[in-house]
């Protein structure tokens, strides 16, 4: 065992560093005195990243999307989706994706074995991404009507803890594409004397609620543990949890929270899967021209740097194979080309 731990900026990916430097005017980051330097491959890899992205150019300088990035204090892929949410003015269900990529994904191992059935209902054939979108919208939704969130999450295998980390990362998000000038900061919402009133009551009995709930998880007695503990502790966590979600989002602005992030048109759906695409790249796929004879199991994909991979069995796209065929009447025929596969050559006269 070595007596001291790796260095974390031999361990970490380099992009969001190596930008903050370029962008101090150095001439060559490889060449920067690191106390402890990192693999040249490292610095290379992450230099190919940023030019994939767009960030930097092929002479190493920053591009005017590279310019923005460096003002955002997020890995380099989350940034650039949040800042093509804004240029396109889909910022809301933009902040809630960027938001959903940057947490751990709230579908457990049982959420795929026991209820996979349940599951269905925000299951979306535009991808996982959009799925994840789907059942956070669904999880917002309940908080919105007041039902149990934690029996459905349970229902259907969700973790709601990331529910609840989802949503305050997504305020952060929000506030530094504020402090950027990207987005412009929201105005307080004009309230009546009766509605402060309301909402100043419905403050005084949360917090005595919450107080409460601490007491009785202090003062718990032992107890021989059975079969369901562990979801009465859940449970009694959760209180506390969905009494601090309503501490800081009272009814109209959960309201307007659904409304902004789930109410968008197919073009502004195709317009999120573009912008997701652009975030990941080069982390895309390309379906193999052989597909259309190979069974739903045995289908192959090719990447930018990797060849013949195949989708993650708990993929939502694995479970609809179907989605990623294409049928003759999804091509679209150019003149030139000498073949309907997505790269083929110009036919040459």
């Amino acid at each position: 065992m070595a007596p001291y731990a790796m260095p974390e900026i031999q361990r970490v990916p380099l992009h969001s560093v190596l930008l903050q430097l370029i962008s101090l005017g150095l001439p060559d980051v490889r060449q920067f005195p690191f106390l402890e330097p990192p693999p040249a491959e490292s610095i290379c890899e992450s230099l190919r990243l940023l030019k994939d992205q767009g960030a930097i150019t092929e002479l190493e300088e920053l591009t005017p999307m590279g310019k923005i990035l460096v003002q955002l204090p997020v890995d380099i892929t989350v940034g650039k989706i949040l800042v093509l949410g804004c240029l396109f003015r889909l910022e809301d269900p933009v902040l809630s994706l960027a938001a959903a990529l940057s947490v751990q994904t709230p579908f457990t191992q049982k959420s795929f074995r026991d209820a996979s059935n349940a599951r269905k209902e925000v299951d979306s054939d535009h991808g996982d991404a959009l799925t994840l979108l789907s059942a956070f919208h669904k999880w917002l939704s309940l908080k919105c009507s007041g039902e149990a969130s934690s029996k459905w999450c349970r229902k259907l295998g969700l973790e709601e803890q990331r529910f609840y980390e989802l949503i305050k990362l997504r305020r952060q998000f929000l506030h530094l594409l504020q402090d950027g000038g990207l987005v412009e900061e929201q105005s307080a919402d004009a309230c009546s004397s009766s509605e402060r009133i309301q909402r100043h009551g419905e403050l005084k009995k949360l917090r005595d609620l919450r107080r409460q709930l601490l007491l009785q998880q202090g003062t718990r007695k032992r107890r021989i543990l059975d079969l369901t503990d562990s979801e009465r502790d859940d449970d009694e966590n959760m209180d506390i949890k969905d009494v601090d979600f309503r501490i800081q989002q009272d009814s109209s602005r959960m309201r307007s929270l659904l409304k902004n992030s789930s109410n968008y048109s197919l073009r502004d759906l195709k317009l999120i899967k573009t912008i997701l695409c652009a975030g990941v790249y080069p982390q895309v796929a390309l379906s193999d021209d052989h597909n259309s004879y190979k069974r739903d199991s045995d289908q192959l994909f090719h990447t930018k740097s990797k060849g013949f991979v195949v989708l993650h069995p708990n993929s939502v796209l694995a479970l609809y194979p179907d989605v990623l065929k294409l049928d003759d009447s999804d091509v679209h025929v150019v003149p030139g080309f000498g073949s309907k596969r997505p790269s083929s050559p110009l036919r040459r006269s």
